[in-house]
């Protein structure tokens, strides 16, 4: 039995800096979850754009996930390598490079590029923002951090359909990829201003 005079453990405090941290890494990886909805709403629009067959435009989607998928375990090696704020920024500078020539792209091969070069950036943000966003957590608290992090692509796939129906109905369909640009601006300087340089779950922060 227990000493009468013995306590339980009390739960550790989380500091603000960590619920920013996640705050901002939260928000880099609701923009990956985002593209995918928002850009899967446009595609019939793309499609008649550039006059190609509907069917033809499912390549845009695949280019970015496939691309996204295979880029993610070596980005977590370079986030260990480099520290998740330099790769997260990496990352979303390609993403946002891969959005705007997306919005200018001529042709279907010229926008499947441009989805290529989002994808890519999309392997490199997804497991840096990942590591920044618990970090800061102690471990008996990282669940609900995770649980945050499951709620946001949750909301993304909600407002995506919507935002995207409604840019492609008022602007055109380009605007849904001109519109990623400025999402991911912010979020970048989310990340470079709240994630320290290098993070470590159980160590101390070295700030920028």
């Amino acid at each position: 039995m227990m000493p009468a005079d013995a306590q339980l453990p009390s739960k550790q405090p989380v500091p603000r800096s960590a619920r920013s941290r996640l705050a901002a890494c939260t928000a880099a990886a609701a923009l990956l979850q985002l593209d995918g909805t928002l850009i899967t709403v446009a595609l019939p629009s793309v499609a008649h754009g550039l006059h190609i067959s509907t069917s033809s435009t499912s390549v845009l989607l695949s280019v970015y996930f496939a691309t996204y998928g295979l880029l993610l375990m070596p980005g977590g090696e370079l986030v260990d390598r480099f520290g998740a704020r330099r790769v997260a920024l990496v990352g979303l500078a390609l993403f946002a490079v891969g959005a705007a020539a997306g919005a200018l792209a001529g042709t279907f091969v010229e926008l499947s590029v441009a989805r290529l070069v989002q994808g890519a950036g999309a392997g490199l943000v997804s497991p840096a923002a990942l590591a920044g966003a618990v970090s800061g957590f102690p471990p008996e608290q990282r669940g609900r951090a995770l649980g945050i992090w499951g709620a946001s692509a949750g909301m993304s796939n909600l407002l995506g359909p919507l935002l995207g129906g409604a840019l492609t109905l008022a602007l055109g369909w380009r605007a849904d990829w001109w519109a990623l640009v400025p999402l991911t601006i912010a979020a970048g300087l989310a990340f470079a201003l709240l994630v320290p340089v290098i993070v470590h779950a159980d160590k101390r922060d070295h700030p920028a």
